[in-house]
């Protein structure tokens, strides 16, 4: 039975796209066009799935290398919709002449907006003259200013009591390889002689997965000799989505000035160590008695980091279904690894075998405005530390977030709780309170991940001593004070620093950025756990 599409599912009429047939392509060296739609105006517009690299557009930062990628997809449908709602349904598919049809501004207006929608079908021109689909349904590309790229909800999408398909991509595009040997690959694209065979089987089973990743990554980026199932040159194209080296917001390329600027010490050690670490991996596979082929695949140390930090930040971990065996394995999934990190992700993921296609999933119960992003939940449960060690960010009001100090002081568990207008169990906090209080604008997620990491006591039917408990904040307070104190900078002026660089993008470094926005984060942590602790103590009565 063929899966319902969201737009079933909500009562909207499916999309209907002009395809042109394989010859009317433009060119063999640029085969993944859509074909051209009509818009209002009359003009013909074409979207490539991948912008082609060209020499003019090497100097693009990384925001405008993906608005030029997106802006070719044509929002048919919506234009279809919205003009259907202006009462101007009579030009619709129509020719050029039928523009002439008199609007009012409300009506341009609606217009306007539906042609600068963006989402639709990617039509991949297919060698053997067929068409396969990485299908969006009821989503697009879009960018968020703080979050990047991403994938976001073309329309409203209001909650349903199961979930529904948003985003499928068929397995020929991925990336994959199996976590175990021997290693198996989806698709199999690697010819036998191809030099990345040997170098996957000279890595560590267990803990080099990364690495694996990051060779297949390079050889699509640099190499030919490989059989993929599309035109060679898809996923060089595609890679021009993730950030290159220059704009790589991962520390694993940091200079020893841009690690200081976290003002954390064991993260700073962390990094270090793996550079330390991928300079022996670039060495073993990329230099000394090696096939010249192998050698630029890779030409720099730096471009193995950035091929290494990508094939983290972007990996999905899955499991492949044989028979009756699960193989677990990795992979780097067009479009669906452009999905941003949500510690309260509306979607998730699953294989279809059926389809041979993976499918990101809406959550039952959940409704998407219409420019919302839609997020998956890289990790459960993870603090900012280990999200900057694998992903280059850290999350804002991260309610797994922990920062501790040393100290003999303990505040009543329940006590603190009542205080805030908290109840649950650690992992399930949430606000009680009344609505209308002070309360439910104070209680975020770093007032729940303060209530996870300070140092407390259990009593129950034991009250605590007043002058005892009160005491016992304020010293607590004065220790995370202490590690306010003890930064280099202060927090405002991180605040400003981060205020001045998003207005001027030149005035520091993509990755002395990662290191402020992880460092302030750290620190507004800390100042609301200081003025939980300064509000708890006021609240004792004594």
């Amino acid at each position: 039975m063929m899966a319902m599409s969201c737009r079933q599912a909500i009562g909207l009429p499916l999309p209907s796209f002009e395809v042109a047939p394989f010859g009317t392509f433009l060119g063999s060296g640029d085969p993944f066009l859509i074909a051209p739609l009509r818009t209002s105006s009359g003009a013909s517009t074409s979207g490539s799935l991948v912008t082609p690299v060209t020499a003019s557009k090497e100097s693009l930062s990384g925001e405008q290398r993906w608005r030029e990628g997106a802006r070719g997809q044509v929002a048919a449908e919506a234009f279809r919709g919205r003009a259907r709602r202006a009462g101007i349904s009579e030009i619709i598919g129509t020719n050029a002449a039928a523009t002439t049809v008199s609007l009012t501004d409300t009506q341009k207006a609606l217009v306007e907006e539906a042609e600068e929608e963006q989402w639709g079908l990617y039509q991949l021109a297919m060698e053997g003259n067929t068409t396969k689909k990485v299908e969006f349904r009821g989503t697009r590309l879009g960018y968020h200013p703080e979050l990047g790229k991403g994938i976001v909800a073309a329309y409203d999408i209001p909650a349903a009591d199961k979930q529904r398909i948003i985003l499928e991509v068929p397995s020929y595009l991925f990336c994959s390889l199996s976590a175990y040997t021997p290693f198996r690959f989806r698709p199999d694209f690697l010819e036998p002689d191809n030099p990345v065979v040997a170098e996957l089987n000279e890595t560590d089973e267990m803990f080099d997965g990364d690495t694996r990743l990051a060779l297949l990554l390079l050889m699509l980026k640099n190499d030919d000799g490989y059989d993929f199932p599309l035109r060679p040159d898809f996923w060089r194209q595609y890679i021009g989505y993730y950030p290159g080296v220059e704009d790589c917001p991962s520390l694993l390329l940091a200079t020893p000035d841009e690690l200081a600027e976290l003002q954390d010490d064991h993260l700073a050690q962390h990094f270090r160590h793996q550079q330390a670490r991928s300079e022996a991996l670039h060495k073993k596979h990329f230099t000394g008695a090696v096939p010249r082929r192998q050698r630029v695949m890779c030409r720099t140390l730096d471009e193995f980091r950035w091929a290494l930090a990508t094939a983290r930040a972007y990996q999905l971990p899955y499991e492949w279904h044989v028979s009756s065996q699960a193989f677990p394995a990795s992979a780097l999934i067009p479009y669906a690894d452009l999905l941003n990190h949500s510690d309260s992700a509306n979607c998730t993921y699953r294989w279809n075998r059926n389809t041979q296609a993976l499918e990101v999933v809406l959550l039952a119960g959940r409704a998407v405005a219409a420019g919302e992003q839609l997020t998956l939940a890289y990790h459960h449960k993870e603090t900012n530390a280990g999200l900057m060690k694998n992903y280059s960010f850290a999350l804002k009001k991260n309610r797994y977030e922990r920062v501790t100090v040393e100290s003999d002081a303990r505040v009543h568990h329940d006590s603190l709780l009542s205080a805030l207008g908290v109840a649950g169990i650690e992992d399930h906090y949430s606000y009680k309170g009344p609505s209308s209080s002070w309360r439910a604008q104070f209680v975020d997620g770093h007032v729940y991940a303060a209530l996870r990491c300070l140092p407390q006591w259990y009593g129950p039917g034991v009250p605590p001593l007043p002058e005892d408990e009160r005491a016992a904040a304020l010293g607590l307070a004065d220790a995370y004070r202490a590690l306010l104190d003890a930064a280099p900078t202060t927090l405002q002026h991180d605040r400003d620093l981060l205020a001045r660089a998003q207005d001027d993008v030149g005035l520091i470094s993509v990755r002395h950025t990662t290191a402020l926005k992880y460092r302030l984060e750290r620190k507004e942590f800390i100042s609301k756990i200081i003025e939980v602790l300064l509000f708890y103590a006021d609240d004792i009565v004594l």
